[in-house]
């Protein structure tokens, strides 16, 4: 429980500082959308709908086409002229349905009220009709929406995209007509809707689209910075680090899965705040439901709103319920599915953390959990397998290795072998670890240090061999063996995001340490490496010998037991590295410390036993004065000459005493002397000091480096080669030089990097071609639907008027398909309904599908929550006056058999295609910014700039190779797009159309990410935040445009609103979408206008109309183009321009900020007030040299030049006017002079920056 805790606290300090700003403005801005949903949406009182008569009006609506009918027989063309004379449309028969629907299909994409009455192909010829008529109505499915996209605003007064309407108004005339053929009275026959009461009104449709959407956006920053979170871990081995402190994955994981569910707290308090108003009947706790993750989550959601719009709403005792009869999945299965789902994905996780390895580490078997010793506790090492190892790789003996010593054995590294590719990095490798020791490491670069001690903690799996840690066998149990492990990498694997208390305080916790415990121990520790003022700053702003520092206290922390340290000193100063070598001499006692590092120094002062590796061997072990003592090594004089001394003389004197020339420095002389003879020699240098003429002499023991330099010298006899450098003549920079190594390195990076572009291209495949093929490409059918009560669940008919003759054939009807007939008794039928809908509005609405009421008019009552409530209890009706008057025989079959919707329905293929489109540009587009943000990160850019690179070459290089990439992407999306024929790019002139844009469009998008790069951020965040802008901006656009209907945004006369739409047409995803909308409605119109121009020889009343003079189409027709790249709207060609125009102001910006040209202009100076100081008499004269000189002599004579140069780091930069910092104590840099001559340089002289850490 503690290991959870210690994950669960750092997991809570991760995500408070790493969760993008666009997650939190994501959250505040879905909270305010809400809140004002909330207080538009309120109570109103619901007025009881007025009938309807279908008979009254023409609800086909302007610019209808003949109606057409089929299969041709004498009886049916007796009921459709009775149909003509009712309506005066135009027929048109067809001998079967085929011919129909080919008809209607070729002129549903312009005549948009095309429509077709199909009864049984069997009926062709001359047939009796039979008592059973089906009639099956072809109608096209339409949406105002969708109209007004077209042709603009309708001037015709009825709602021509009302397919109800349209549908009853058919259906009434033929159901008049096959009453007329049977000689049946017609009776006039009104709809009315079921009264309702008072409510808060559902959002319908806009719930159900707007939320689901407005909710993923507002989680998914939390969810994409917990999953990067992850990601970094494995990708800088953390996990590894992790561990080796004992961790249990099954607690990471756990810990990973309840920090997702903790944080989302925050988000649900806030949406579940803002929702209130809309979730009026849902429960309470339901409401939470709608934050869980996977699919399931969408059918949930979708549930819960469909729900809401009937005014129904879930809870505890109604989760069985379905939420309409097409998506026949109850709330509580989707419970069931997410809970399976979460245990599942639970252990996928922990099954293939165990089973796939990143870089390093030991992989289980696939089928590890199947065997008995994955289940059984394991003690010790096979007594045998431990045998027969020390057999084959005994320690080694020799005069070169000291005997080991009595003392209890911690780390037994047994015949340690490691190849890579067949190349042999360690050869069979033996030594022994004892406690209370430490253990050197040492060896040249490549000498196979890292990865010995990486096989010994059980990094890598050794190729033969293996370590024993505390008896416990690497190999087979490593989670014992490391369960009191602390180790130092040779890389800083840190949390980043958490300060240096959280990241101590987090190993103790991981390793068993009590709160109070690891408190005491991180003060000492840190104290004593002096890291106390930085317990509190965050990881990633510490200096490099900082995070050194932090590495061996995470090491030690914890109260470990075996401690392994890589190179713990690498980059700390002089005075920090005595300070740590006294922590850990302090720490030895009761521990094991491993010890790898290059300075021999370090080796000899902390090293109880030292072990030289060269080449993967195995040279020597021993103690620093053993090893000085078995190679001879002896001491050196150091002797100060006077000023009469001869050199030659002191050499001589000193070779008969075994002494030889080490170097020569300055006035002094360094002599070798071998250990016999050293006492020789001092006494005789002592006797003849004065002949001699040496002022004095000094004795010293030589260095431990000798030893190494004499085994890496005798293996790498390697003599480096001396270039003159002055006799280089260097070019002049060029150019087209520069291009070709900016092009090279980004050629290399993206080959090495392959998965990078495969990405891209996986990305547009899975969003475009199973999307557009499943959803825009195929024809959106529905399919044929009978209207039949036998498709509700117990319905209940509310009847009035049971003494009228037509009342008991309606009772047989609903009860025939298992209804109930309740009859109204002492009140009107309409205060009967509203007190039923009053007791109980859920079983109201979804029990009570029809009523009627029979007087001297027939009232046809339907439910508006009940899809197809209104033909049916219409037909139900019809069909009781004709069981009356013909016989139970007789019988009249409604079907709704709506056409395909192809193209005309634009509301439908805009949405798809912003789907597809905004998700595959998103992420394909986002990711090249994970490339540039590394570069920018990592110093990589600035190291190109300093070392000449033209700033404007750099970016102009980048946006050529990405455009490469994107034109290859721009290919794929139009090629697929032809090849499936989505409307607007088929054919060639289609798919010119399309590259263009989709080109255009992705230099949008790489230019704004160019200019994006710069923002701070890590990488992964960067590249998860601007995937939810890309894809929330392609969104947007869809519902932007939708809010100004039925003016669009480039029509509507509002200033601010044609200003705000140029503002979003800078940005991209939006331009983009907006043009591919666009050209989508030039190519209707033009189909339109074409079709209606040009139809001599066909239907002589809608020609005589012209386009100009039909209503439906307005002015349009009458001045179209075919350009689709006109600059007006619906034209392309404006919202192109615009991308590029905006897109080179990215790019132009973007070199402007790199070239620091405007830093220059924005540049001011702080007033800086001198401390007081004495400076040294060389300082002093530095600057007065520095102050008589000109810029013509510091250009000629000096190579660098620095002149009263201070920096000032502080969080309010040249504003602040803290104490600190107006007395100069803010400032690192405080007034350095520095000269370096340019003659110096010839002479091959080296300059060091030298200095402690601060």
């Amino acid at each position: 429980m503690g290991q959870f805790l210690a994950f669960f606290i750092r997991n809570l300090h991760i995500m408070r500082r790493s969760i993008p700003l666009l997650s939190l403005f994501i959250l505040i801005s879905a909270f305010t959308v809400f809140s004002t949903l909330r207080w538009n949406f309120v109570v109103r009182q619901m007025r009881v709908p007025g009938p309807w008569i279908p008979t009254e009006g023409n609800s086909l609506g302007a610019g209808f086409l003949p109606l057409a009918w089929s299969p041709k027989n004498p009886n049916l063309e007796k009921i459709m002229n009775y149909v003509n004379a009712e309506t005066g449309l135009e027929l048109a028969s067809f001998p079967n349905s085929n011919e129909l629907v080919k008809f209607i299909g070729n002129r549903s994409a312009t005549m948009l009220n095309a429509a077709g009455i199909q009864f049984d192909d069997n009926l062709a010829g001359d047939v009796a009709l039979g008592p059973e008529i089906h009639v099956r109505f072809r109608l096209i499915r339409l949406t105002k929406g969708a109209l007004h996209k077209l042709y603009g605003e309708i001037d015709d007064p009825v709602d021509a995209g009302n397919y109800e309407e349209r549908f009853m108004y058919l259906q009434d005339k033929i159901s008049r007509a096959i009453l007329r053929f049977h000689d049946v009275k017609v009776t006039d026959i009104q709809l009315r809707q079921l009264p309702e009461p008072s409510y808060i009104k559902a959002f319908g449709e806009l719930s159900i689209i707007l939320y689901p959407i407005l909710f993923c956006a507002a989680v998914v920053g939390v969810y994409i910075a917990i999953t990067l979170s992850i990601i970094r871990e494995r990708n800088r081995q953390i996990r590894e680090s992790l561990e080796m402190s004992g961790v249990s994955l099954v607690m990471l994981w756990g810990a990973w899965l309840f920090t997702e569910e903790y944080c989302a707290i925050f988000t649900i308090f806030l949406l579940i705040l803002s929702v209130m108003p809309v979730l009026t009947v849902n429960g309470p706790t339901i409401k939470t439901f709608i934050f869980c993750p996977t699919t399931a989550y969408i059918i949930g959601l979708y549930n819960i709103f469909l729900k809401e719009n009937y005014m129904s709403g879930y809870s505890w005792n109604n989760l069985n319920q379905v939420a309409t009869y097409f998506l026949n999945v109850p709330l509580s299965m989707v419970f069931v599915a997410l809970f399976i789902e979460t245990i599942g994905y639970l252990i996928i996780a922990v099954y293939l953390d165990a089973v796939m390895v990143y870089t390093v580490g030991y992989p289980k078997p696939w089928n590890f959990f199947c065997k008995w010793n994955f289940w059984r506790k394991q003690n010790q090492l096979n007594s045998e397998d431990e045998y027969e190892l020390r057999q084959k790789n005994p320690l080694p003996t020799g005069k070169s290795f000291q005997p080991d010593p009595k003392l209890p054995v911690a780390i037994r590294a047994v015949g340690l072998t490691k190849e890579f590719n067949k190349k042999v990095v360690v050869d069979n490798v033996t030594f022994n670890i004892y406690e209370n020791q430490i253990s050197v490491l040492i060896g040249h670069n490549g000498a196979g240090k890292s990865t010995t001690v990486n096989m010994i903690t059980g990094v890598l799996p050794p190729t033969s061999g293996t370590a024993v840690i505390n008896g416990h066998d690497i190999r087979y149990e490593k989670k014992r063996a490391r369960s009191s492990m602390g180790f130092c990498p040779q890389q800083n694997l840190f949390f980043e995001e958490l300060t240096v208390s959280e990241q101590l305080s987090f190993f103790a916790r991981v390793r068993g340490s009590k709160f109070s415990e690891a408190r005491k121990e991180i003060q000492y520790l840190c104290s004593a490496a002096q890291l106390n003022k930085a317990l509190h700053s965050s990881v990633k702003h510490l200096s490099g010998g900082s995070k050194r520092k932090l590495g061996v206290l995470t090491a030690l922390c914890g109260n470990t037991k075996l401690i392994i340290l890589d190179e713990p000193t690498s980059g700390v100063d002089p005075i920090n590295r005595k300070s740590m070598w006294g922590i850990l001499r302090a720490l030895k006692q009761d521990r094991t410390i491993l010890l790898i590092t290059h300075h021999m120094d370090e080796a000899d002062s902390l090293g109880d036993r030292i072990i030289l590796l060269n080449g993967g061997r195995l040279q020597t072990i021993g103690s620093g004065s053993f090893l000085k003592k078995e190679y001879e090594i002896g001491y050196r004089i150091a002797i100060e000459k006077g000023p009469d001394c001869d050199e030659g003389a002191v050499t001589s004197f000193m070779k008969a005493r075994g002494g030889q020339l080490h170097r020569i420095s300055g006035n002094d002389l360094v002599y070798e002397v071998p250990m016999s003879n050293i006492t020789d020699a001092v006494q005789s240098l002592e006797s003849f000091q004065e002949p001699l003429h040496v002022s004095s002499f000094g004795v010293s023991r030589t260095p431990l480096d000798e030893i190494f330099i004499e085994y890496v010298v005798e293996k790498h006899d390697e003599k480096a080669t001396v270039i003159n450098t002055s006799q280089l003549e260097m070019s002049k920079p060029s150019l087209r030089r520069q291009f070709t190594a900016l092009m090279y390195k980004k050629i290399i990076c993206s080959l090495r990097d392959r998965y990078a572009f495969l990405q891209i291209a996986i990305v547009f495949i899975l969003y475009l071609v199973p999307i557009i093929f499943s959803t825009v490409n195929k024809a959106l059918t529905s399919d044929m639907l009978k209207m039949s009560l036998a498709d509700y669940y117990d319905v209940i008919a509310l009847t009035e008027g049971s003494d009228n003759a037509y009342w008991p054939a309606y009772k047989e009807i609903v009860e025939e398909h298992g209804g109930v007939v309740e009859v109204v008794k002492g009140k009107t039928f309409i205060q009967e309904a509203f007190n039923k809908a009053l007791q109980d509005f859920n079983f109201y609405q979804n029990r009570y599908v029809i009523g009627a009421s029979f007087g001297p008019s027939i009232v046809a009552y339907y439910n508006r929550f009940e899809d197809h409530s209104m033909p049916l209890s219409y037909s139900v009706v019809v069909n009781a006056i004709l069981r009356k008057e013909m016989g139970k025989q007789y019988k009249i079959h409604i079907y709704t058999y709506p056409e395909p919707v192809g193209v005309s329905n634009v509301d439908d293929l805009v949405i798809q295609c912003i789907c597809c489109l905004s998700f595959g540009f998103g992420i394909a587009g986002a990711i090249p910014l994970l490339f540039y943000s590394d570069e920018r990160k990592n110093k990589s850019l600035h190291l190109q700039i300093i070392s000449g690179a033209n700033v404007a070459l750099y970016w102009l290089t980048a946006l050529l190779w990405e455009m490469l990439v994107m034109t290859i992407c721009a290919l794929i999306v139009a090629t697929i797009s032809r090849a499936m024929d989505l409307k607007g790019l088929e054919k060639y002139e289609g798919f010119n159309r399309g590259f263009v844009m989709f080109f255009v469009g992705g230099f949008h998008i790489t230019c704004f990410i160019f200019l994006m790069s710069h923002i701070g951020w890590s990488a992964e965040y960067m590249v998860s935040t601007f995937m939810v802008v890309l894809i929330g901006l392609g969104f947007f656009n869809w519902g932007f445009d939708s809010l100004l209907q039925p003016d669009t945004a480039v029509t509507n006369p509002d200033p601010i609103v044609r200003f705000v739409y140029r503002l979003l047409l800078s940005l991209p995803m939006y331009n983009m979408i907006e043009s591919y909308m666009r050209m989508l409605r030039k190519k209707q119109l033009i189909k339109v206008c074409l079709t209606v121009g040009d139809c001599e020889g066909g239907w002589t009343k809608e020609c005589a109309m012209r386009p100009c003079g039909m209503p439906l189409f307005r002015k349009d027709c009458c001045n179209f183009t075919m350009n689709y790249f006109e600059w007006d709207h619906p034209g392309i060609g404006g919202p192109i321009a615009y991308a590029v125009c905006v897109a080179i102001f990215y790019l132009f910006l973007t070199i402007l900020i790199d070239s620091s040209v405007l830093k220059y202009f924005l540049r001011t100076e702080r007033a800086y007030v001198r401390p007081h100081r004495i400076d040294d008499e060389d300082i002093l004269e530095e600057k007065r040299k520095m102050k008589s000189l000109s810029r013509s002599e510091i250009q000629e004579n000096y190579q660098i030049a620095l002149a009263n140069v201070s920096k000032v780091f502080c969080k309010m930069g040249n504003f602040c006017r803290c104490k600190l910092c107006r007395q100069g104590g803010g400032q690192i840099i405080k007034q350095l002079y520095v000269l370096i001559c340019q003659h110096l340089k010839q002479n091959r002289a080296n300059f060091n920056f030298v200095g402690a850490a601060s």
